[in-house]
């Protein structure tokens, strides 16, 4: 393991946890609850953000960053 690494087990506990994070789009049905307008985002750019996540290219964002967002490219 190299400087500043997690372990294996850390590493995907994070990287689950900022899945989870990401997850938490803005739903339509939500918007009298939440105030805040619903999102659409295609499933395949959610795909893209969730293998992008699991693959560990955006290891550096913080779980908030990630929090009731639309695309990936917002939390960019």
């Amino acid at each position: 393991m190299r400087a500043g690494e997690l372990p294996r087990d850390e590493t995907a506990l994070r990287r689950a946890a900022l899945i989870q994070r990401f997850l938490t789009q803005p739903f339509f049905v939500t918007e009298g609850f939440t105030n805040r307008p619903g999102r659409f985002v295609p499933r395949e750019e959610t795909v893209a953000g969730v293998r992008a996540l699991l693959d560990g290219r955006h290891d550096e964002l913080s779980d908030d960053a990630l929090s009731m967002i639309g695309p990936l490219a917002e939390a960019l």
